[in-house]
């Protein structure tokens, strides 16, 4: 049987891959810049041969942000300039970042060539669960209830719990998905949390219990099984 983790990791890991908002954490000058080298890039690329926003508008409003950035001390009205035209020109690129992740269809290469950065930039750099996790600690509780925990670690996202009752759990995982064998029935729980609690177990059973760590990059190993016993 095929308990297939894939599908759960790419609901939780997988992201379209689109324009990356890096402007609204600069300086407006710095925004200006950004805006600027867009415009650069897009000239004469026949990737994009309507911009949403004219090239040309653009840079206006680049200019725009750029002189009242070298004019923001002359007084409030002059900050207010700032402000508002730091929001128009954000609002461009923003319009001009849709149209360019449309016509990307999630390639980053695209997104580059228009003087973007991609979100797959980020996803290059996640690092993936270097250890498989210890053997969980399983405390059985009345009424077919058992807690299982498993050391939590700061770099992962979600802790993949699997159960058998009364059976090996001989199960593998290769490419995000868990083989489990014939016959065999693996109680799965998914969760953001290091510590889980399965309910309605069968009373007066053994339970084998592993764990897998999983985070934006990918899943560990199996952890070590531990074998427990269900109370009445």
């Amino acid at each position: 049987m095929l308990v297939c983790l894939k599908t759960f990791l790419q609901l939780k890991m997988a992201k379209k891959i689109k324009v990356r908002v890096t402007w609204q954490t600069e300086t407006p000058l710095k925004m200006a810049g950004i805006a600027r080298g867009t415009v650069t890039a897009m000239t004469g690329n026949a990737n994009f041969p309507n911009p949403d926003i004219v090239l040309g508008n653009m840079e206006k409003a680049a200019a725009r942000v750029e002189n009242a950035w070298a004019n923001r001390k002359n007084g409030p009205v002059a900050k207010d300039e700032l402000k508002k035209s730091a929001n128009d020109l954000d609002e461009n690129l923003q319009t001009q970042a849709d149209y360019v992740s449309k016509i990307a269809k999630e390639d980053s290469t695209i997104i580059h060539s228009a003087g973007f950065e991609s979100t797959a930039d980020v996803s290059r750099a996640r690092v993936a669960v270097q250890e498989d996790p210890e053997a969980p600690v399983c405390t059985a509780m009345s009424g077919g209830v058992m807690k299982v925990n498993v050391k939590g670690k700061a770099n992962v996202r979600n802790y993949c719990f699997l159960l058998v009752v009364d059976a090996p759990l001989n199960v593998t995982i290769q490419n995000g998905v868990i083989t489990v064998p014939d016959g065999t029935t693996a109680l799965i729980i998914n969760s953001t949390k290091h510590i889980v609690t399965y309910t309605g177990l069968p009373a007066l059973k053994n339970v084998q219990v592993a764990a897998v760590y999983i985070n934006s990059a990918g899943a560990s190993g199996i952890s070590p099984v531990t074998i427990a016993s269900t109370i009445v």
